[in-house]
């Protein structure tokens, strides 16, 4: 197999502003929040800093096997203790098997107002049944992040949440193309 790189990542996940308007909770200023592009047996590094005021977060990193990093699957209270507002947490696991994944916040709140990106671990060449079918790594180009868009923030939203419906998918942080 591959040598293995430290591949890091900064995300600042705070509250703001898009477009058209609304308020998002974002990554980098991103929604979705920016890929993760590794090779298989990287070591993933990502610093986590929240920057939502009187909120707690967490990543989940869906479809990521965490074999001897069960504390770095990103569920509070459970495998680590929850980001809280001003505070940075510092998540580092290996890619360990290829394909096309993808993180979340825990809280399906923050996940819903924006906190979500690909994650995709690439294999070596000699590995990769379709290597022949293309000449260089498009996996940024293909990749579809689909999620659905609200009328209004739901982190923080006291009321009753199930009332609250999706006006739009978004793909790719463009909601115009879906509606």
């Amino acid at each position: 197999m591959s040598s293995r790189e430290k591949c890091e990542y900064k995300f600042r996940i705070q509250p703001t502003v898009n477009d058209d308007g609304k308020t998002v909770i974002s990554i980098n200023d991103m929604v979705p929040g920016p890929s993760i592009n590794v090779c298989m047996n990287d070591i993933i590094v990502v610093e986590v800093e929240n920057r939502i005021p009187d909120q707690d977060i967490a990543l989940h990193w869906h479809g990521v096997e965490q074999k001897g990093t069960p504390f770095m699957d990103g569920v509070p209270m459970v495998t680590q203790c929850p980001i809280g507002f001003g505070s940075k947490y510092k998540y580092a696991f290996r890619a360990s098997k290829p394909g096309t994944f993808f993180y979340h916040a825990d809280s399906v709140q923050h996940q819903s107002d924006g906190i979500f990106g690909a994650l995709i671990v690439n294999q070596p060449a000699p590995f990769e049944p379709h290597v022949d079918l293309y000449h260089y790594d498009r996996s940024e180009e293909h990749t579809l992040i689909i999620a659905a868009d609200f009328p209004e923030t739901l982190t923080g939203n006291l009321e009753d949440l199930s009332e609250i419906k999706p006006v739009a998918l978004n793909i790719n942080g463009d909601t115009d193309i879906a509606k």
